[in-house]
This record gives structure tokens, sequence and C-alpha cells, in this order.
């Protein structure tokens, strides 16, 4: 369930979204901020979906877009 800024995912676990960048949401749970995951925004039917990334090289790619737009001070 996509709600503004917090998402609650088919675990039950609530998170807020941190970052949107193409179709990638970057969420961190509000009850455990060591817990962060990135989810891929996909439209089927006209209705928006979050699904997993489907391999390592996806996650390289949604973090590298992360980093360049945040990177280290």
């Amino acid at each position: 369930m996509i709600n503004n800024s917090v998402i609650t995912l088919e675990d039950g676990n609530t998170y807020a979204v941190i970052e949107k960048i193409d179709s990638y949401i970057y969420l961190s749970n509000i009850k455990d901020a060591n817990d962060f995951c990135i989810r891929k925004q996909v439209v089927k039917n006209d209705e928006n979906f979050l699904e997993g990334l489907d391999n390592k090289e996806e996650v390289d790619q949604a973090m590298k877009l992360f980093l360049e737009k945040h990177p280290a001070e």
C-alpha cells in the first residue's frame, strides 16, 4: 500500500519512503532504521505495484543511482 511517504509491505512492516529515483523506491523501516530496502514501482493494468528487485545487478544499479544523488560527504 502506498500512502504518500509511508508504505506497508506484504510482511506487515511499515517503511518510510526516503527517496524515489526513476522507478526505484528507497525505504527505511519505521521501527528499525537498520532495515533498509529498495522496491521497484511497476504499473500493471493501470495500477501501481511494488516489486522486489530481480537480481544483484539491479540492486547495484539502484544503489548507484542513490549514491549519485546523495554522494558521501
